[in-house]
């Protein structure tokens, strides 16, 4: 299965405001799988990082979808 089809894909935003976890991480698919064993985790964010190195990428938790609170969905910025 692809990633698209388990989640909504908004690029370049981010929801705010609901993290209940934030790490490092290789890929969205690694966030993702976290996201699936985190008690409470109903959405990610993945801020991909320009850095070719790996594990500089940033994932948070949400406890939250953007479909149930409207409005907090926000540009990511560098």
């Amino acid at each position: 299965m692809k990633l698209r089809n388990a989640f909504k894909i908004f690029q370049e935003k981010i929801l705010v405001g609901h993290v209940i976890n934030r790490f490092r991480a290789t890929s969205d698919v690694e966030c993702l799988l976290r996201c699936q064993r985190y008690p409470g985790c109903k959405s990610i964010n993945f801020i991909r990082s320009t850095s070719e190195s790996k594990g500089h990428s940033v994932c948070e938790l949400n406890r939250h979808v953007y479909g149930v609170l409207s409005g907090i969905l926000q540009t990511k910025e560098q």
